[in-house]
């Protein structure tokens, strides 16, 4: 019992600290933008609550706040269906799956907040029903319960990020990049390889070797990749190769903190970046034994035998015998552990123009939610300052 005491005062004490020296993570981030949603509720419905007083009506009108959230959600799902300016990993259902979660999920940080507004505007009236005071409460409760279970599956997703060490957060249909190549002997196009590595089916891929001239978005690529993982709550480490090198020189770090990248041996999933030569992975291949992995290579790095460069047929001879795994396009045996190299092409010279990929509806309903949203408060606000005031009506 003491332990379990002197643990949950453990975790309060580390809920406070200045954000001048505290790093922010992407829990933090998740956590504050779904309570400015919930305080923009609550302040948003008061207003209303008010301006709905000023003319004579009851405060139950103050719930009409909510086409605000409302439009601005829908312009938000609109606008995520959007692709990258080279578009190859298209907009499919389990992502679509994530929008709509996640919409959901601000909607009833939204309603939460309003709800709240409506409840304490309830209290102050005199001659209100005892049920109208139950009733909010009860929907406050309910929305309450589902945003909990909201936090336990969005703060899993956010903790994986923070602790995989990738540098930023990108998604697969957002990449820029070109995939070069055609299908394998197995016929699944690179495209396929990637979302198949993503999606965590282990009949396919097991390990990615990418590669490519110089600014073809191979990082972008690997960070890709690295955070879809994260966002079905894998186990990523991303770290450069001599990072990783020097993570299994001895001593051999066991533990982590909240924010510092967990080591790649408790990871299932390690993104090696920055490779230029085999040297030194000799003694890390066997630790690597059992995890998929994503090396990320040049066309042509520090050479093993001469200053011209090693392609990346001696990458994936290096990696395949290092990992004991096959080679990914002449195996037939999709159960088989296999390396997959996947080729990057070479970006156009010259400034690029990107494509105007926006959807049609996008351009039509972001102005529209833009001026009904400030259109609604500028008429609050102004009807507060206009109007006499007047006891706000309750039934």
């Amino acid at each position: 019992m003491a332990s379990l005491i002197n643990s949950l005062m453990n975790r309060a004490g580390k809920q406070f600290g200045s954000d001048v020296y505290a790093h922010y993570t992407a829990v933090y981030t998740w956590d504050s933008n779904q309570m400015a949603h919930a305080m923009m509720g609550f302040a948003g419905t008061t207003l209303f609550i008010h301006t709905a007083a000023r003319f004579g009506l009851e405060f139950w009108y103050g719930a009409l706040f909510y086409i605000i959230p409302f439009l601005k959600d829908l312009t938000d799902i609109i606008a995520d269906q959007r692709s990258g300016p080279t578009p190859q990993f298209e907009m499919n259902a389990s992502r679509r799956r994530e929008i709509w979660l996640d919409a959901l999920t601000d909607n009833f940080f939204w309603l939460t907040g309003m709800i709240l507004a409506l409840f304490v505007m309830a209290m102050d009236c005199e001659n209100r029903p005892w049920w109208v005071c139950v009733v909010i409460l009860a929907g406050f409760l309910v929305f309450g319960s589902v945003i909990f279970l909201a936090r336990l599956h969005f703060g899993k997703q956010k903790r994986q990020f923070d602790i995989s060490g990738l540098p930023y957060f990108f998604r697969l249909p957002c990449f820029p990049g070109k995939l070069a190549g055609h299908s394998n002997n197995n016929g699944i196009r690179p495209k396929d390889e990637i979302e198949n590595f993503v999606n965590r089916d282990r009949k396919k891929a097991s390990h990615l070797l990418l590669y490519g001239p110089q600014h073809s978005f191979k990082t972008t690529l690997a960070v890709a990749i690295g955070s879809g993982l994260t966002v079905r709550r894998q186990a990523v480490r991303y770290l450069s190769k001599a990072r990783l090198i020097e993570e299994y020189t001895p001593p051999i770090r066991t533990g982590h903190t909240v924010t510092e990248a967990i080591p790649p041996h408790k990871a299932d999933i390690v993104i090696i970046d920055d490779l230029h030569h085999p040297d030194g992975l000799t003694n890390v291949f066997p630790a690597l034994v059992g995890k998929s992995t994503v090396w990320v290579v040049p066309s042509k790095g520090i050479g093993i035998e001469n200053s011209n460069g090693m392609d990346f047929e001696k990458w994936v001879e290096v990696i395949t015998n290092g990992l004991k795994v096959e080679d990914g396009r002449n195996v037939e045996d999709l159960q088989k552990e296999r390396l997959v190299p996947i080729e990057l092409d070479k970006p156009q010279e010259g400034p690029q123009q990107l494509p105007d990929n926006l959807p049609t509806p996008l351009k039509i309903l972001a102005p529209i939610t833009l001026i009904i949203s400030f259109g609604l408060i500028a008429f609050a606000l102004g009807s507060l300052m206009m109007l006499p005031p007047c006891e706000v009506g309750c039934f």
